[in-house]
């Protein structure tokens, strides 16, 4: 959330090189998941399946369903970003759902189905993919997870993009990027400014799409946030997933790549 993702993998690294024991199984864990986690938001898909995998296989071992459930759930994402296997992201989702539910896991439940929002994303159905983000909102909201609340607004609001549903989806990025401002999540900021420059490419404002998508692409190299390269996005993004050749565009990216932070964030917020 700060943006120190070069620096929090390092640190990582470091971390699952000390010996471990049996006893510090659950430390293990979740120096994995959170190893992996970086990786995933580096977009390094080979290397958090490779951790995520690790963390489940020792989940399982400990024969701990709150852990595999867990790991099920990080693991599955792995499947639906790289679009390498969505039914079986979707199959291990479907798995983790079970578990949460037999734990009585209320948070965990809405957590695969906001997974399963990401799935049909993927697979086009935006109607679909905007209500099970909705869904999982309301629960999110009840749980006061602004992390969680950001990433199911940014997957309604894309949708809302795809279906022609402009003042829906100004609404729910709008309210993503306010409360990553507010909790200054660096990595979340550079997300949903790209997302703001797929709704400006919809509604046909092109220069501030390319000064939006400037603006996260800069941020993103900043930080190390790399994840929306491999967003599902339901319009062609061609013009702005990166700098353009053409000189003009390029000085409307460069623009956007100059601001400081904090005029980024105010653009973004236009009405």
């Amino acid at each position: 959330m700060r943006g120190h993702l070069h620096e929090g993998w390092e640190k990582a690294g470091r971390v699952l090189a000390l010996p471990w024991t049996d006893a510090e199984r659950n430390a293990r864990i979740a120096g994995l998941e959170a190893a992996a986690g970086i990786a995933y938001w580096q977009a390094d898909m080979a290397e958090a399946r490779r951790l995520y995998v690790e963390a489940l296989d020792l989940a399982r071992e400990a024969d701990d369903p709150a852990a595999i459930a867990n790991a099920i759930y990080d693991l599955s994402f792995v499947f639906v970003m790289t679009r390498t296997d969505l039914e079986k992201g979707r199959a291990l989702l479907r798995e983790a759902q079970e578990l949460y539910a037999g734990l009585g896991d209320a948070a965990g439940v809405a957590r695969a189905r906001f997974g399963e929002s990401t799935i049909l994303s993927q697979l086009g159905d935006l109607a679909g993919s905007g209500a099970a983000a909705r869904e999982a909102l309301v629960e999110f909201r009840r749980m006061g997870d602004p992390f969680l609340i950001g990433w199911a607004l940014s997957v309604a609001g894309l949708a809302a993009v795809g279906q022609g549903d402009f003042p829906a989806a100004r609404d729910a990025l709008g309210e993503s990027l306010r409360r990553r401002v507010a909790t200054r999540d660096l990595s979340g900021i550079a997300l949903e400014l790209y997302d703001l420059a797929v709704l400006a490419k919809a509604e046909g404002r092109r220069e501030r799409a390319l000064r939006l998508a400037g603006a996260a692409a800069a941020l993103g190299l900043e930080s190390g946030t790399a994840i929306m390269q491999l967003l599902f996005v339901p319009i062609d993004m061609s013009l702005v997933l990166e700098r353009p050749a053409d000189p003009r565009d390029a000085a409307a990216w460069d623009e956007g790549a100059g601001m400081p932070l904090d005029e980024a964030m105010a653009y973004g917020l236009e009405p």
